[in-house]
């Protein structure tokens, strides 16, 4: 348990159902996205990573129709419901 945080046991709530006394949790981060653009010259160009993992990237002239295009790319879903730390579960005591 060392370096890893304590994590209490769900004792019901319906937060980590399952969880046994003493299982180890690995970190998580919680599934998200983030948007990229930058402008160079008369362009603007945007590539854009949304919440189903797809990479959006297209190209837009200042004047005139050309030189547009969008493009998609799969980069695989990464990520959990949630971001935590390792945890270790320990069952929470109230000594009065």
């Amino acid at each position: 348990v060392r370096a890893d945080f304590p994590r209490f046991l769900d004792d019901g709530r319906g937060v980590d159902v399952g969880r046994v006394l003493g299982s180890f949790q690995d970190f998580q981060t919680e599934e998200h996205a983030h948007p990229t653009d930058g402008t160079e010259g008369g362009s603007r160009h945007v590539i854009d990573m949304n919440t189903d993992g797809i990479i959006d990237a297209y190209s837009t002239r200042s004047s005139g129709d050309d030189g547009g295009y969008l493009t998609g790319s799969n980069t695989g879903r990464f990520g959990g419901s949630e971001t935590r730390g390792r945890n270790t579960a320990f069952a929470g005591f109230i000594k009065y």
